[in-house]
């Protein structure tokens, strides 16, 4: 899967909870304010059950933002971030109905 989305700066950085892909945040390496970024990002998920009490998951993200500072003659670039995430799952883990799960 992969999409296109718009981050808006909040009090002229980009990133935080708000600003995925952006693991962090960002401003024009100066402490200065940024312009609404663009970024894009492409997602692969898997998940398997390999048995009836135990399965396995993962993620791979991998997303690329460009950042434009607001202050005239500082430089823009990319900023690439990318998120790996492996786990372990087990239904029914102590009780019926439950799905517990670990990843790391």
């Amino acid at each position: 899967m992969s999409y296109r989305s718009t981050i808006q700066p909040i009090f002229g950085t980009s990133g935080g909870a708000t600003g995925e892909p952006i693991y962090g945040v960002a401003d024009d390496g100066f402490g200065g304010s940024l312009r609404v970024a663009q970024s894009d990002t492409f997602v692969f998920n898997f998940d398997l059950l390999i048995s009836s009490r135990f399965g396995v998951f993962g993620r791979y993200t991998y997303g690329t933002t460009h950042v434009d500072p607001k202050t005239l003659g500082r430089a823009s670039g990319d900023v690439n971030a990318q998120s790996i995430q492996f786990g372990l799952g087990f239904p029914d883990l102590g009780k019926k109905e439950r799905w517990e799960r670990y990843h790391f």
